[in-house]
């Protein structure tokens, strides 16, 4: 790499310092839960604009319905994403179709939410576009229910209640259980005192595909795992252990077969998806490609996040549902 560029990713790498992103401390000795922790930049959320009509009180009657779809990352995107546009409009019940999978892997506790299939009357409407904020669904009026169709991929529908969600995706024991097993022999493998764990999620996958890349989807290419590497290896030295997920392993271990005698790389294999999540929820810190599997592994692990600013090809079906702002969390750094 060279010496100009270099310095500007470490740049970047001391203003995320200094905005505390890197005091991050992270326990996964545990054998029961999940430690969680508040967002570290949180973001002042103001939705009192509802040009739908406002209630100031909760109606009782008032109720939305999701159904969720689409593998792990997308199902906890609407799941949050309802929960939080339940808090903006003020309605007091929350209906969850198809969330088996979620109760599954997560302690879902709240109250409002309830899991089955709904007949009840109510008004639908589709989001606007994936990956984006649609302005029109956190303003819905609380006195009539409403059937929402989406996949509601943007932070913005759930930071005002962050700590919520984030106690919401706490892993069931079980799955916990596993992570911290997992991470165990991370550590026995390295011997490495104090070690600060980088979770890396690499998505391949369906995302290769033909069909796919035609409507836009990407995946990152192998220089800009290596140069993220590089920036957590610059930080923190022989203290870095990278622990590699990713839904196309052999592929993985062939791109970094060069760097495996310069880092300390755990390639993680023969996991669930949802292990393997937990698994990364637990790291330090984490280095995520394209996908909101990854997406959910930063969020949840909080630390510092680099993340490959290019999901989708230009001028495509696919960037034509992003609006980057409403998708990227605030604070990561975002890398070609």
């Amino acid at each position: 790499m060279k010496a100009d560029t270099r310095f500007v990713l470490l740049a970047l790498v001391v203003v995320v310092f200094l905005i505390g992103r890197l005091q991050y401390s992270k326990t996964f000795f545990v054998t029961t839960g999940v430690t969680t922790v508040a967002s570290d930049c949180p973001i002042q959320v103001n939705y009192t604009n509802r040009p739908n009509g406002i209630r100031t009180r909760s109606s009782s009657s008032s109720t939305l319905i999701i159904r969720l779809k689409g593998r792990l990352g997308n199902m906890m995107f609407q799941y949050a994403s309802i929960l939080g546009i339940a808090t903006m409009g003020k309605f007091s019940n929350v209906v969850v179709e198809n969330g088996e999978r979620l109760k599954e892997i997560f302690s879902l506790s709240n109250t409002k939410v309830s899991f089955s299939a709904s007949n009840m009357s109510s008004t639908s409407i589709g989001e606007k576009a994936c990956y984006i904020f649609d302005k029109r669904i956190g303003t819905l009026n609380n006195s009539l229910s409403f059937r929402i169709d989406g996949y509601l991929v943007s932070w913005r529908y759930f930071e005002a209640i962050r700590d919520i969600v984030r106690k919401e995706f706490i892993f069931s024991t079980q799955i916990s259980n596993k992570a911290c097993f997992r991470l165990h022999d991370v550590l026995k493998t390295f011997n490495v005192p104090n070690a600060t764990f980088v979770g890396v999620h690499i998505r391949r996958g369906d995302f290769t595909y033909d069909s796919l890349k035609k409507l836009g989807y990407l995946t990152a290419p192998r220089e800009y795992i290596i140069k993220s590497m590089n920036i957590f290896s610059n930080l923190y030295a022989n203290c870095t252990v990278f622990i590699i997920c990713s839904d196309e392993i052999k592929w993985t271990k062939d791109a970094l077969s060069n760097v495996t005698s310069i880092y300390n790389i755990y390639f993680m294999e023969s996991n669930s998806a949802e292990v393997d999540m937990a698994i990364l929820s637990k790291c330090n810190h984490t280095i995520i490609t394209t996908g909101t599997f990854g997406w959910w592994a930063a969020w949840l692990a909080g630390g510092t996040t680099t993340v490959y600013k290019k999901p989708a090809r230009e001028n495509t079906f696919l960037s034509a549902q992003f609006n980057y702002t409403d998708y990227f969390y605030p604070c990561w750094l975002q890398i070609d």
